[in-house]
């Protein structure tokens, strides 16, 4: 299940991981919630989801930026401790793993609570980014 709700979450485009972080995290998110005629109850679900959402990205995008200069500077020495970057890029995502976590529960929770309908919209979103997907995997293959 938890699989599953990630592969929602990436094929929206909601959030980001290290090996799709040119995706845009929030705007199909954001364009699919108009479609979507939320109750009050689903709303205040999808709110939750958002936040902790964005919380998620937020601390994920500091943390990368945590490596990334950890690793510039490693590379400016003559024997860069490649063990030090992978010791603090762990070290990170370790910490990232509870707001993850809760971004997958909330997933989960606002999913259970749509409608038939609803349902399918999302289904059908999941199905364009995956063939948006296949397609940049095709042109990448090209080259």
């Amino acid at each position: 299940m938890k699989q599953l709700i990630l592969v929602i979450l990436l094929s929206l485009g909601i959030i980001t991981s290290a090996q799709a972080c040119h995706m845009k995290p929030f705007s199909q998110l954001v364009a699919l919630h108009s479609k979507l005629a939320l109750n009050p109850d689903q709303e205040s679900q999808w709110k939750l989801l958002q936040t902790s959402m964005r919380q998620f990205h937020i601390k994920m995008r500091k943390d990368h930026k945590i490596i990334y200069h950890a690793l510039r500077e490693e590379l400016k020495k003559n024997q860069p401790d490649f063990n030090r970057i992978m010791a603090l890029k762990d070290s990170t995502r370790a910490q990232l793993q509870p707001a993850r976590d809760q971004v997958e529960k909330n997933a989960l929770a606002f999913y259970d609570n749509l409608n038939p309908h609803q349902k399918i919209l999302i289904r059908d979103a999941i199905r364009n980014r995956m063939a948006e997907w296949r397609h940049h995997h095709c042109k990448m293959q090209m080259h």
